[in-house]
């Protein structure tokens, strides 16, 4: 048996391919003792950063019970797919146990609506998730200091975050601003994501439409539908066909942990 998982990624603040970091520490004055240490972390105006041959990374200072402690600032896009992806399983599993329940000849309702409970939660996590981490991936590929040509307007980034629709996003502004198209390279994975954020929209709102008595029938039965395995698996080729390596899975045998 393996446990699977999603590593941890980070964004870099600014990276040079040419390798001569742009950034110029000489200036930079070497802290000497951890009290100095403690002293600059309780000041709200410094700040601190990791740089490598290659990229710059953000630190954060964070404080817990009155303890400050650093952290290398983790890409929240990694959290967001991880919490999807875990409870892929989950799904599967219960869909099996509704499927061992149906086969039956007695069905018990309580345990019925139990496992039906079971695969709403778990799909639900799922979906938003897939969908949270796509959207937050999104915002980040906008830039920080150009304008976006968007709606026959010059809009900056916190413009086309508050006003474009998934879809410009995911069709015209991201392909436009890096200059490559998952749509044309993914068709039909293109065309499924969409698909799967009507869900998700209708997840959020959860609009009654009447069906008799019943007013959620159609949301139930689409959950039952899904394919969760493939709307994260899309969510992840969606991101690494953008930057590569942001999201990374891994196994490991039980045996190692």
């Amino acid at each position: 048996m393996t446990r699977k998982g999603t590593q941890i990624t980070y964004q870099s603040a600014g990276r040079n391919p040419d390798g001569d970091n742009r950034i110029n520490l000489k200036g930079v004055p070497k802290i000497k003792s951890k009290k100095e240490i403690k002293k600059l972390s309780q000041d709200e105006d410094f700040f601190f950063i990791h740089v490598s041959d290659f990229e710059t990374y953000g630190i954060d200072k964070l404080t817990h019970r009155h303890k400050t402690f650093f952290l290398l600032e983790p890409n929240p896009v990694t959290f967001y797919f991880s919490i999807a992806f875990d409870v892929v399983p989950q799904f599967e599993k219960a869909k099996n146990e509704l499927s061992n329940l149906l086969r039956c000849k007695e069905q018990n309702e309580t345990h019925l609506a139990i496992i039906f409970s079971l695969i709403f939660r778990v799909a639900s996590i799922g979906i938003l998730f897939s969908f949270l981490s796509i959207e937050a991936f999104m915002n980040q590929e906008l830039p920080d200091y150009l304008k976006i040509d968007f709606r026959n307007k010059k809009m900056t980034k916190e413009d086309i975050q508050r006003w474009a629709t998934f879809d410009e996003k995911l069709l015209s502004i991201i392909p436009e601003i890096t200059k490559k198209d998952f749509n044309k390279r993914c068709p039909k994975q293109s065309s499924t994501l969409r698909k799967y954020k009507t869900l998700r929209d209708e997840l959020v709102h959860l609009k009654q439409k009447k069906k008799a008595f019943a007013s959620y029938n159609n949301i139930y039965q689409d959950i039952l539908n899904i394919n969760l395995s493939e709307l994260v698996s899309i969510a992840k080729s969606y991101m690494n066909f953008y930057r590569p390596g942001t999201i990374i899975n891994f196994e490991i045998p039980d045996n190692k942990l």
